[in-house]
C-alpha cells in the first residue's frame, strides 16, 4: 500500500507533505520541472512505528504540483522501454499554463499512446494542483 499526504493553504501556496513509497512528484515553476526529492520512505505498514519525514516547499501563482503512482513512470511499453519520469516532467513543463485538468487529460493520451497495444496492468492514479492567478491572499 502506498501513501502520501499534502496539506496546502490555497491562499499562500505553502504546503507541508511527506512520501511513503511513491514516486516523487513534480513541480514546474515557470516553466521548469523538477522532483521533490526531499524525503521519501519506504511503503506505508512494513513497519508499524515508522515516523515519515515531512518537507515543506511552497507553490507560487501558476505552479503546478502533480503527483503520480509508478504505474504511470514505470510502464513498459511493447519495445520494453520505460514511461519514465523525464516524460511526466515534460508533459507537466509543456501545459503549465492550462488548468489542472488538461494537464491530467494530456498525461493520460500521452501514457496511452506510449502504451499502444501492451496491456496496462498496474494502477495509474495522477493529481495535479495549479495555483491559480486568481486565488490571492487577503489585504
Amino acid at each position: 500500500k502506498l501513501y502520501r499526504e499534502l496539506q496546502i493553504k490555497e491562499f499562500t501556496g505553502n504546503y507541508i507533505a511527506s512520501n511513503a513509497g511513491f514516486t516523487y512528484p513534480v513541480q514546474v515553476h515557470l516553466h521548469t520541472g523538477h522532483l521533490l526529492t526531499q524525503s521519501s520512505g519506504p511503503a506505508i505498514g512494513k513497519d508499524p512505528n515508522r515516523i515519515y519525514d515531512e518537507f515543506k516547499g511552497k507553490l507560487d501563482f501558476s505552479d503546478l504540483l502533480c503527483m503520480y503512482t509508478p504505474g504511470i513512470s514505470e510502464l513498459k511499453n511493447a519495445e520494453d522501454e520505460l514511461f519514465g519520469t523525464s516524460k511526466v516532467i515534460e508533459i507537466c513543463e509543456e501545459k503549465a499554463d492550462s488548468d489542472s485538468a488538461t494537464v491530467l487529460t494530456n498525461l493520460n493520451k500521452k501514457v496511452q499512446l506510449f502504451a499502444k497495444d501492451t496491456e496496462i496492468t498496474s494502477d495509474m492514479t495522477a493529481i495535479c494542483i495549479i495555483k491559480s492567478k486568481n486565488n490571492k491572499e487577503f489585504a
